[in-house]
């Protein structure tokens, strides 16, 4: 996924951010990093497969960025099957989970997994 970060001289630059960081675990610990490193960071635009757009929105509107997205059309997750779906669906549920129950997660996971 790529995010273009739009500074407020109108300045902008591009971070792909599978490749940036590797050492990050997912795309939530990437948006807080970049919302560390740039706090005063209104727009970004994201730039990924439709499935995945929906939730990487969330999350980076949940961390105060205003979000505009780009759909690419050929890739791996740009024509979405069965499983991506449910793949996607099912990483949103435990994103919200995590983020309003994060003191269960723990017992979740136990009973779950």
């Amino acid at each position: 996924m790529s995010v273009v970060l739009t500074i407020s001289s109108g300045a902008f630059f591009i971070l792909e951010l599978g490749t940036l960081w590797l050492t990050l675990k997912d795309t939530l610990e990437s948006f807080e990093l970049i919302r560390n490193e740039f706090p005063d960071l209104k727009t970004v635009t994201l730039v990924s497969d439709p499935a995945h757009l929906w939730r990487s929105q969330l999350m980076a509107q949940n961390l105060g960025f205003q979000t505009q997205v780009s759909g690419t059309n050929s890739g791996p997750g740009s024509e979405l099957s069965n499983s991506y779906f449910v793949r996607e669906v099912a990483s949103t549920l435990r994103y919200e989970f995590k983020r309003h129950f994060s003191s269960q997660w723990s017992l979740l996971r136990s009973i779950v997994l």
